[in-house]
C-alpha cells in the first residue's frame, strides 16, 4: 500500500551555481508568510515545467522540488490556494492532451516538506470532479472549494472536506459563471 504522506524530493544542481526559475506562463504563484511558490507552468510551443518551486524571501534563496508522478500531468490546467503552511494543489490534466488522467488534489506543506495525496484518502469517489477546461480552488473553514467549467463548458462547484475526506457537489441556481483565467475567484459565505 503506497503511503498517503511522503516527503518532497529537493533538486540540488551544481552546487557552485545559482538556480532559479526558468520564463515560463500558466503557472501558479502564492505566497506563504516569507515564501513565494511557483508551481507548474510551461513554455511555448508548450513544453511543460513539472516541478515546484520556494523563493525564500529572507534568506534570498530559490528552492526546487519535484512533483509527484501523479501531478506531472496536470501541471498546465491546475490551481492553487493555501492556509497556514500549506499550499493546496487541484491539478487537473491538459484539455488537449490524453483524457485518461483523472483530476488530482494535493496538499503540500513548505514547513516539514511532506505531500499527500487527498484524493487518495477520498471516501466517496463517486463525486470526483470530471475532467475541466479551467479552475480555481479556495480554502474555507477546513475545507477545499473546486470551481470550474467541465468538458462540456458546464460550471461544477465542489466541496471536499479536509477532517472527513469527503467530496461534495455544491449546488447551485442558474448560470455558475467562472472567470475565463484561473485566480480570479473570491470565496464569500461559502458562496
Amino acid at each position: 500500500m503506497e503511503e498517503k504522506m511522503f516527503k518532497a524530493t529537493q533538486v540540488i544542481q551544481n552546487l557552485g551555481m545559482i538556480m532559479f526559475p526558468m520564463n515560463r506562463v500558466g503557472h501558479r504563484m502564492i505566497a506563504i508568510d516569507e515564501l513565494v511558490i511557483i508551481y507548474g507552468g510551461y513554455t511555448f510551443p508548450g513544453n511543460g515545467y513539472d516541478e515546484l518551486w520556494i523563493y525564500d524571501c529572507t534568506r534570498q534563496k530559490w528552492r526546487l522540488f519535484t512533483l509527484p508522478d501523479l501531478l506531472k500531468d496536470t501541471c498546465k490546467n491546475s490551481s492553487i490556494c493555501a492556509n497556514g503552511s500549506k499550499i493546496y494543489i487541484f491539478g487537473a490534466p491538459d484539455m488537449f492532451g490524453p483524457q485518461d488522467i483523472q483530476n488530482t488534489l494535493f496538499a503540500f506543506d513548505v514547513r516539514t516538506l511532506m505531500w499527500m495525496d487527498l484524493f487518495k484518502e477520498l471516501k466517496n469517489s463517486e463525486h470526483r470532479p470530471p475532467n475541466m477546461k479551467t479552475s480555481n480552488v479556495m480554502y474555507d473553514g477546513e475545507s477545499i472549494y473546486i470551481l470550474g467549467i467541465d468538458m462540456d463548458d458546464v460550471g461544477v462547484m465542489y466541496k471536499f472536506c479536509l477532517k472527513k475526506f469527503l467530496l461534495s457537489v455544491i449546488t447551485h441556481v442558474g448560470d455558475l459563471r467562472h472567470p475565463d483565467y484561473p485566480g480570479h475567484c473570491t470565496l464569500f459565505k461559502k458562496r
